[in-house]
């Protein structure tokens, strides 16, 4: 086996024990703070999803090198997506929004991304959380318009719980997804229109 292909491989187990990990430790109901998070047996499928959505964007190119790679991430990740949905009881309407921002994310990476957009989502997606915990200590909802569209751990948490304003969470795997459609698309034309040597 290749090196490509054993670091892919250790990061598809990284990714699936962290989820894993996450869910168990929702079922055994272990509280983390005396107001986060709310109420317990119904925030599994949210803490998942935004688990998900965190280590997709942190583990973006060892994840997800190619389609193929995309689509074996998303197997195991709605599996595990699906059974935090179950033990919260969600019907089967209110899964499919969590299930499509998870799709939406792992289609607006897959493949190499610019470093400098990579930076800045890695910012976004490790202060999001620390936001939406010293806001629930805080006692407030942590219902922020910024807080559901600029950053995806909390975006995915909204989805999962059904915000009304959740639909926001899907506008920065969108972005992407448009910007990488643009971008191949002008590739495609520069090339197209590229005189032949000779």
């Amino acid at each position: 086996m290749s090196a490509p292909a054993i670091r892919h491989a250790a990061t598809w187990w990284l990714w699936m024990a962290t989820q894993l990990l996450v869910l168990a430790l929702f079922t055994a109901q272990i509280q983390f703070s005396s107001r986060f998070p709310p109420p317990i047996e119904d925030s599994a499928a949210a803490a998942v999803l935004a688990v998900q959505v965190t280590l997709v964007i942190l583990l973006n190119t060892a994840l997800l090198p190619d389609y193929r790679a995309a689509v074996a991430a998303g197997a195991g990740g709605v599996v595990v997506l699906l059974t935090a949905e179950l033990l919260a009881g969600q019907r089967a309407g209110e899964a499919f929004w969590p299930l499509l921002l998870l799709f939406a994310w792992l289609l607006a990476l897959v493949k190499r991304i610019s470093p400098k957009i990579q930076a800045l989502l890695a910012v976004l997606t490790l202060a999001g959380p620390a936001l939406l915990w010293a806001a629930a200590e805080a006692g407030t909802s942590g219902r922020s318009f910024a807080l559901w569209a600029f950053s995806p751990p909390v975006g995915a948490i909204t989805t999962s719980l059904h915000f009304p304003s959740h639909l926001t969470a899907f506008a920065l795997p969108l972005t992407l997804i448009l910007g990488k459609f643009l971008q191949n698309q002008g590739l495609r034309i520069s090339l197209r229109h590229r005189p032949a040597a000779g």
